[in-house]
C-alpha cells in the first residue's frame, strides 16, 4: 500500500496545482484532466452548491474558472487513505482566498477527495469542501446585483 500511498498523494499535488489554475488563472484544463469524466464523478463547492455527473461537474468547473481570480488554495493536515489498491481517500483542510467578482474571500474549510485508479491514472471521482458562509453570501450578494460592502 505504501506505493498506493505515494501515487495518491502525488495525484493529489497535481489536484491542488489544477485547482489553482482554475481559480488563479482562469484555466479549468488540468482540473478537467484530473477529473473522472464518469456519470459517478461529483463535487460539492463551498458555495454549498451540488453537482453530479461529468456534465454538470464540467459546467461548475468552467463557471469557477471564469468567476473567480486572484486565488490560491493549499492543502493542509493532508492523510491519504487507500482503500485497496484502485481507491483512496485523502482529508484534510484548504486554506486561502482570492477574488470573486470585485469581492475578496477568505477560506478554511474540511476536505474529501476521492481518487479511483481509471487505468494507469488516479482520477478524482467526488471532491467535498464545507460549505462557507463568505463564498455563499459574496455569489448571492453578486445575484442579487448589490455592490460589496453596501448597506
Amino acid at each position: 500500500m505504501a506505493n498506493v500511498e505515494q501515487e495518491v498523494r502525488d495525484a493529489t499535488n497535481r489536484f491542488y496545482g489544477a485547482l489553482n489554475k482554475v481559480i488563479g488563472a482562469h484555466d479549468p484544463r488540468p482540473m478537467l484532466d484530473i477529473l473522472s469524466h464518469d456519470m459517478q464523478v461529483s463535487v460539492m463547492h463551498p458555495d454549498g452548491g451540488r453537482a453530479e455527473g461529468w456534465d454538470q461537474v464540467r459546467g461548475t468547473i468552467e463557471t469557477w474558472a471564469h468567476n473567480v481570480s486572484d486565488a490560491k488554495i493549499t492543502p493542509r493536515e493532508l492523510h491519504i487513505h487507500p482503500i485497496g489498491n484502485d481507491v483512496a481517500i485523502a482529508t484534510g483542510w484548504e486554506e486561502g482566498g482570492g477574488r470573486i467578482g470585485g469581492d475578496r474571500f477568505a477560506v478554511s474549510v474540511r476536505a474529501t477527495i476521492v481518487f479511483r485508479r481509471e487505468g494507469t491514472a488516479w482520477k478524482v471521482i467526488h471532491h467535498h469542501v464545507d460549505m462557507s458562509p463568505e463564498i455563499r453570501s459574496i455569489l448571492q450578494r453578486q445575484a442579487a446585483g448589490v455592490a460589496a460592502g453596501a448597506d
